[in-house]
């Protein structure tokens, strides 16, 4: 693979590597399709990050894995059945390999009796470099070699090597390179191993291990979620295992180690938790977030910085461009426009632009509560059948490849869109270039998430960008906003009978209320105030600036 690929030499590198940077530590990136590096929505967060950090020439650099088979192309054959696979084209990326003195630059870590060895690619985002770690080197055993091959997939102990190599390989790598970060900001608990190879560093000046591990000063975590499944946990026997030669590095016995981590009155192990205990900071992505972690973990407030996304990405260049009413109203048709051939070309409907189309975008899983969308289909079926602008619902999301329950709620979902005659339409494969299209071009996008457990839920701050309408669970960012006069509070209880009631009496009248020209001039008026508020406070620039304004500068000082 390496003669393959364009090398970079570690001299090179260090010359993108700005002083005092902060180093972004996360599992996935998501900013360019042939490097297909992200699951979903935290990994296009972390992207909007660093693509926004470049675009204000900050001192970022980024730290992940490389999966060589990348996360998952979805493929849904005719029989309903799910099969998804690998996609990964490294040669079109852009990445190159870092190397010194002609070979590729290298650093080992210690996993269980074994020392697996991993190099690095490099990914210019702009000014700002991207890390990926990888094991798929000479040297390592055949296993070894594969633990870098995928994101998300495998069982515990690969799972838990992924995290040693991103946490403590991670780290590892920057000291090696000679890269001293002012920062470390952990975005997500798969990197909190990192927590431990400090403290190790510092024990080889002469700290001793329980003093190191309580010292340190300049990382932050982020959580992106409270949901017990989007938090890893490993038994405390694996963990010890995996961690006994590393322990000796310190030196500490392997158990007193691995009790940072563990869930109080259990035998698991948290990296979560381990995060929560040893950071600096901890940081919720929104402020109901913050209030709800704060009930689950009472010992460790959080400081709330809302989600923010990148404008410049999110935003049509026609929405971006519409100044007054009739110019917005106007960008808006041609994006569904775009929509509308885009749902015909992949499915075979045909869909009228002048249809109210609503929008259900975001991860299949249960407590986003995707078949709320159906709770009464004798109303849904009135809506679709409606003679004058009838309602369309276009849903577009994956399941995670392990989550059994989501599978089957997409099943369902399937089943039920081929009982709407063409009226609801399931987009397969979502991704960045579909989300764009999606979120551009539908009308109003619904959010029908459990409240309190969609810690932020960004899909709405970038339809929002593009003037799209909002009728949605008031839940993460969505209940920082007066939704008076602009979008619409669904009830948390029974979202789905709560949206057909607001479509029958509100929103479908709303939009049917022409003036001579044919604008619905009301519904217009919401879609101005709701772009102008999420770009006044929810894009990644705020979100940057409050990083510093809260967190990065109180660390500093």
């Amino acid at each position: 693979m390496a003669d393959a690929i364009p090398t970079l030499s570690k001299v090179d590198l260090l010359s993108h590597v700005p002083s005092n940077c902060i180093a972004y530590f996360c599992a996935e990136f998501a900013f360019d399709e042939n490097l297909p590096l992200y699951a979903g929505g935290l990994g296009v967060l972390a992207g909007d990050m660093l693509t926004q950090a470049a675009q204000e020439q900050k001192p970022f650099v980024g730290v992940g894995l490389i999966y060589h088979k990348g996360y998952v192309q979805q493929r849904i054959s005719r029989e309903a059945n799910i099969y998804e696979e690998q996609l990964f084209d490294y040669k079109k990326a852009g990445i190159s390999l870092v190397t010194e003195n002609g070979l590729p630059f290298t650093v080992s870590i210690p996993i269980g009796s074994r020392t697996v060895s991993i190099q690095v690619y490099v990914k210019m985002i702009g000014s700002v470099p991207l890390l990926l770690l990888d094991t798929a080197i000479d040297g390592n055993d055949a296993h070894d070699r594969e633990i870098c091959d995928r994101l998300y997939f495998g069982d515990r102990e690969h799972r838990l090597e992924q995290e040693m190599v991103l946490g403590i390989g991670g780290a590892r790598l920057l000291a090696a390179l000679g890269i001293v970060p002012h920062i470390y900001h952990l975005n997500e608990g798969h990197s909190a191993l990192l927590l431990y190879e400090l403290a190790r560093m510092r024990c080889a000046k002469g700290m001793s291990p329980q003093a190191a591990l309580q010292s340190i000063r300049n990382v932050i975590f982020t959580n992106h979620t409270i949901v017990p499944s989007g938090n890893d946990v490993f038994s405390k026997d694996l963990c010890v295992s995996y961690l006994a030669s590393y322990a000796l590095e310190f030196p500490i016995e392997p158990h007193v180690l691995v009790q940072y981590g563990l869930i109080e009155d259990s035998s698991l192990f948290s990296p979560t938790m381990l995060a929560l205990r040893l950071s600096s900071v901890s940081q919720a992505v929104s402020k109901l977030h913050a209030q709800k972690a704060g009930e689950l973990w009472s010992h460790h407030p959080m400081t709330a910085v809302t989600n923010g996304v990148r404008q410049a990405f999110w935003q049509t260049s026609e929405i971006h461009g519409a100044q007054t009413a009739d110019e917005l109203w106007k960008a808006h048709l041609k994006r569904k426009q775009i929509l509308c051939a885009f749902v015909q070309d992949v499915t075979g409907y045909v869909w009228d632009p002048n249809s109210l189309i609503i929008g259900w975008s975001r991860r299949i899983v249960r407590y986003k509560r995707p078949l709320a969308l159906f709770e009464d289909m004798d109303k849904l079926r009135r809506l679709l059948q409606r003679s004058l602008f009838p309602v369309r619902l276009i849903i577009s999301g994956k399941p995670h490849t392990n989550d059994q329950e989501g599978q089957e709620m997409l099943r369902q979902i399937l089943r039920i869109v081929g009982e709407t005659q063409g009226a609801v339409a399931y987009i397969q494969n979502y991704s960045l270039p579909i989300a764009k299209i999606i979120l551009s071009g539908i009308d109003v996008l619904t959010n029908t998430s459990v409240y309190g457990f969609e810690a932020c839920g960004t899909s709405g701050m970038k339809a929002g960008l593009n003037g799209v309408l909002q009728c949605v669970v008031k839940d993460g960012w969505m209940d920082e906003v007066d939704w008076t006069g602009m979008g619409w509070v669904l009830d948390k209880d029974h979202p789905g009978i709560s949206l057909y009631g607001l479509l029958e009496q509100e929103i479908i009248p709303m939009y049917s209320q022409r003036d001579a020209q044919g604008v619905p001039q009301i519904f217009v008026e919401r879609m101005q105030k709701t772009k102008h508020m999420v770009e006044e406070h929810y894009t990644a620039h705020r979100m940057l600036g409050e990083l510093y304004e809260k967190i990065y500068s109180a660390i500093e000082n």
